[in-house]
């Protein structure tokens, strides 16, 4: 996983019990790695939610426009359970068009790639994915990927799409 940034001010135990006692402190799941079961929980808090109905509208179309996408790639062929990371995602800048290729690896040394293009609707995907990696780190939780890609692509090498489930780490005995 990702080596976390020092931070100068307070130490890494500190930052831990921060976030642990300060649910608020921790990131939030962007919508772009919500799975299923999250994307409902998230539907249904922000129509209990006191925020105004502008808010409450963008929210809600946000998160139907991830639910019409999940179920558009779970009838035209799945998901490819990639499973948990074990390196770093890694950031590769590919010089014939200017993208950048992000890359993850996993235990069973698969490695799936999405090419991100300059100011493309894709861009976002790097941070996300990072966020996501980011709260297993802090929650201290096991984070898996569940990609997809557009068309006759490869899902087990290449991915437009992504979702993200947390499991509990197993203790060593």
């Amino acid at each position: 996983m990702k080596q976390s940034t020092k931070n100068p001010v307070i130490s890494t135990d500190d930052a831990k019990s921060i976030t642990n006692t300060f649910v608020s402190a921790l990131p939030t799941l962007p919508v772009t790695m919500l799975n299923p079961n999250d994307l409902a929980i998230r539907m249904t808090e922000n129509e209990s939610s006191d925020k105004n109905d502008v808010d409450k509208l963008r929210e809600r179309a946000s998160l139907s426009a991830r639910q019409t996408l999940l179920l558009d790639r779970e009838v035209k062929g799945g998901w490819f359970n990639f499973g948990q990371p074990t390196t770093q995602m890694k950031l590769v800048p590919l010089t014939h068009n200017g993208s950048i290729q992000v890359q993850l690896k996993n235990h069973r040394d698969e490695t799936v790639k999405m090419n991100l293009k300059p100011n493309g609707a894709n861009m976002h995907m790097a941070n996300d994915i990072q966020t996501a990696l980011d709260i297993a780190e802090l929650t201290n939780q096991n984070v898996s990927f569940h990609t997809s890609s557009f068309g006759n692509w490869n899902s087990s090498q290449w991915f437009d799409q992504a979702y993200v489930t947390f499991s509990a780490k197993k203790e060593a005995k």
